[in-house]
């Protein structure tokens, strides 16, 4: 049984309390924030306010809150055009209620927006709402799901640039936030139109916040899925600065990401074009990385093999748990390269480096220079000297490749870095013992 409060001769049911707050609050406080529709005379329908029946003015005089939200919304429903003092009062609701009811308004501004309301001409309540979003964006309770809400009215079609840059600033945000919007610029980037807006939207954030930077790039990586080559990642790249980042790493994690991009564009003769100075800059650093490391073999730049004899004595190279990629690079830059000179020194760093990194390595370094030298070319000296030291190894089959290659007799090949081969290998070693 529903208690009730007396107050003089006039008997009023107190609030009802909404399931999804839990929220008590008095009555005055919350009709403060309402503009109550004035009462319109059976002669006189003009004006900006809507008709409203007398069971709506006593639900928004009296009702519960989510019965002011609904009676509210139904009057706007029933006549758009005229409804500005309903709308108002919807928005300066949600302004005093927590999250959880705000949410409850806001979702239905949003269906408001997508079904009968027309903001063109109406900038005035336009800014509010979207000022309106943009707040409960930051709202650590339900930011998640104005998002989607957002994204809704973004799909739709209407509303675009004026969703778009509220919609994008969120890009620089937490791990959790990013990554559903993330997945709601993904799918719109999908379809065409929404393109031009979002590319413009990131562009402007890019130059405005030096945190959202990253995520933006890795952001465009992901979107030449859907699309062929995405001009920002040329715009990124020609502006990159590293003076512009407080922590190196960041600008060295930037770099990463724009080559990555970068590296899945088909039109490689686009790409000749760049300015290759930021990338050469890295040589100065301690940051060596395999993706500038491939990037620069897809271009076939000279400097590849001072990267490469770099990237093979550095630190780095003991980070990465598959090393196939880097021995994979190394072999397609012989293969391509014609300078013999340049060749011979590579070969000779990857044997003088080969036994820090394990057996698999080793018998790959070796297999990879048998296989080189295997045409009859003539085999410098300091190379037939460190395949020699080979021969004393441990490892039986490191010192059968190496015997075979100072003889000329010929290898098989197989993938060291196949457990089942390689095993096979030590026990034909043991058979021919």
């Amino acid at each position: 049984m529903s208690s009730t409060k007396f107050k003089g001769k006039k008997q009023i049911k107190s609030d009802d309390k909404l399931p999804i707050t839990g929220q008590k609050r008095t009555k005055n406080l919350i009709n403060k924030s309402f503009k109550k529709p004035s009462k319109i005379s059976k002669n006189n329908n003009k004006g900006n306010v809507s008709k409203s029946t007398k069971i709506e003015r006593e639900l928004i005089a009296v009702g519960s809150k989510k019965d002011k939200i609904n009676a509210l919304t139904l009057m706007i429903t029933k006549n758009p055009n005229k409804s500005e003092a309903e709308l108002h009062n919807l928005i300066e609701m949600c302004k005093n209620e927590r999250h959880d009811v705000a949410f409850y308004i806001l979702k239905n501004i949003k269906d408001l927006l997508l079904d009968c309301l027309d903001l063109k001409n109406k900038l005035h309540l336009k800014r509010k709402i979207i000022s309106l979003f943009e707040v409960f964006l930051k709202d650590i309770y339900i930011k998640h799901k104005v998002i989607k809400l957002i994204y809704e009215i973004l799909d739709s079609g209407k509303y675009t640039i004026e969703f778009m840059y509220i919609f994008v600033n969120k890009i620089g945000d937490k791990q959790g936030v990013r990554k559903v919007l993330i997945e709601c610029l993904s799918k719109l980037y999908r379809k065409s139109e929404f393109r031009k807006p979002i590319d413009s939207a990131l562009e402007e954030l890019y130059f405005r916040d030096a945190k959202a930077r990253k995520p933006i790039v890795s952001f465009v990586n992901t979107v030449f899925t859907y699309c062929e080559y995405s001009s920002l990642q040329k715009i990124f790249y020609d502006v990159l600065n590293p003076n512009d980042y407080n922590d190196k790493t960041v600008y060295e994690k930037t770099l990463e990401n724009i080559v990555n991009g970068f590296m899945k564009c088909s039109n490689i003769n686009e790409l000749r074009s760049i300015n290759k100075e930021p990338i050469l800059k890295i040589y100065d650093s301690h940051y060596l990385n395999l993706s500038i490391f491939k990037f620069l073999n897809l271009l076939e730049c000279d400097e590849v093999y001072a990267y490469a004899a770099k990237f093979l004595i550095s630190r780095s190279l003991n980070e990465f748990k598959d090393l196939t990629e880097v021995l994979n690079t190394i072999s397609c830059i012989i293969v391509k390269k014609k300078d013999l000179v340049e060749k011979h020194k590579i070969l000779e760093i990857l044997l003088s480096v080969a036994t820090y990194f394990g057996i698999n390595f080793t018998v790959s370094a070796l297999l990879l220079v048998d296989q080189f030298y295997s045409d009859g070319l003539t085999i410098p000296n300091i190379i037939f000297y460190l395949v020699s030291s080979y021969v004393q190894h441990y490892d039986g089959v490191v010192i059968r490749i190496a015997d075979n290659f100072m003889n000329r007799k010929g290898n098989h090949y197989f993938d060291p870095y196949n457990k089942i081969e390689l095993e096979k290998q030590r026990k034909y070693q043991f058979k021919l013992k």
